[in-house]
C-alpha cells in the first residue's frame, strides 16, 4: 500500500495541507484507545472517513485510510485497570486531598466511586480482535469481487513475457524472503518471540504461501502499467503466483511440518499462560 502511495499517485494536483485529516484521524483513534473502547465501529466509522477524505483530497489512494487506524485498535483490554483519564482524575484527587482537610477528602472520594469501580474484571477481547472476526466474511467477498472484475485475463502466447516472470518471480521469491527475514528479525533480534506452537519452518512456509497475491498486485498492475500489453503480462503475472500453494505444501511435506488442530494449541496456548 505504501508503495501504491509514493509511486503511483493520482494524476491530480497533490494538496498535501489535507494530510493534516489523516494526523487528526490518528490522534482520535489514539484517543479512542486511551478510553479503552470496545467496539471497533468507533475507530472505523469516527476516524475512518477523516483519513479516507484526507486522503482523497491529498491525491493519495484513499484506500490507505484504514492502514492509519487500525495500529491504533488494542488486541486486548485490560478492564480490571481505569483507562488513562480515570488515572488521572485520580491523581489530581490525591493531590487536593493533601491540601484540603478530611471533610473535602471524603466527599472527593465518595463523588468518586462510581468511576473507580471497573464494569469487568479481567483481559477482555479488544478492537482488533472483534474487527477481524466481524469483518473477515464481508472483505473476502470483497476480494474475490474485485480479483473477478479487474483480471480480464486472456490466455494467449502474447501475454506471456518478461514482465510476466518477473511478476510472479518477484510475488513468490521476494514475500518469502521478506517475510521469513523480518520475521527472524523481528523474533530473535528484537527478542518478541514466534506465537505458541510456531517455528522458523512454520514462519518460512507462511512466506510462500503469502506469494499469492491476486487482489493488491492487480491493483498495483492498474496502475503501473498504461501499455495494455505490459499490463496483459502483468495480470498473468499475478494469477501464476498462485503456484505458491502447491509450492507451500511441497516445503511443508520437505520441511516434515505436522497439521495440528486448532483444539491442541489453545490448549497448549491456555497451559502455557498459567
Amino acid at each position: 500500500m505504501l508503495v501504491i502511495a509514493i509511486f503511483y499517485p493520482s494524476a491530480h494536483q497533490a494538496q498535501y495541507l489535507y494530510l493534516l485529516l489523516c494526523l487528526a484521524a490518528c490522534v482520535l483513534a489514539f484517543f479512542l484507545r486511551t478510553l479503552k473502547v470496545k467496539h471497533w465501529a468507533w475507530y472505523v466509522f469516527l476516524c475512518g472517513p477523516l483519513a479516507w477524505y484526507g486522503l482523497l483530497k491529498a491525491s493519495v489512494h484513499a484506500s490507505l485510510a484504514l492502514c492509519l487506524v487500525v495500529p491504533f485498535m488494542p488486541k486486548e483490554i485490560d478492564t480490571s485497570e481505569p483507562n488513562f483519564f480515570v488515572k488521572a482524575w485520580r491523581r489530581w484527587r490525591d493531590r487536593k486531598a493533601d491540601d484540603d482537610d478530611d471533610d473535602a477528602s471524603s466527599e472527593c472520594d465518595s463523588a468518586s466511586d462510581t468511576i473507580e469501580t471497573p464494569l469487568d474484571s479481567g483481559v477482555v477481547a479488544g478492537p482488533l480482535e472483534k474487527f477481524d472476526y466481524d469483518c473477515a466474511f464481508w472483505v473476502h467477498c470483497g476480494l474475490f469481487f474485485f480479483a473477478l472484475a479487474n483480471a480480464g485475463i486472456k490466455f494467449t502466447s502474447e501475454s506471456v513475457g518478461y514482465v510476466t516472470l518477473c511478476v510472479t518471480a518477484s510475488l513468490i521469491i521476494g514475500k518469502t524472503i521478506g517475510i521469513f527475514t523480518f520475521g527472524w528479525v523481528a523474533s530473535y533480534l528484537m527478542r518478541f518471540g514466534l506465537p505458541d506452537g510456531m517455528t522458523y519452518r512454520h514462519l518460512f512456509v507462511v512466506g510462500i504461501v503469502s506469494g499469492a497475491g491476486l487482489t493488491v498486485a492487480l491493483f498495483v498492475a492498474q496502475s503501473a502499467y498504461a501499455e495494455p500489453a505490459l499490463l496483459e503480462e502483468a495480470k498473468l503475472g499475478a494469477l501464476l503466483s498462485v503456484i505458491s500453494a502447491p509450492l507451500a505444501l511441497i516445503a511443508g511435506k520437505l520441511l516434515r511440518i505436522k497439521k495440528v488442530p486448532a483444539g491442541e494449541v489453545h490448549s497448549d496456548e491456555r497451559t502455557s499462560s498459567k
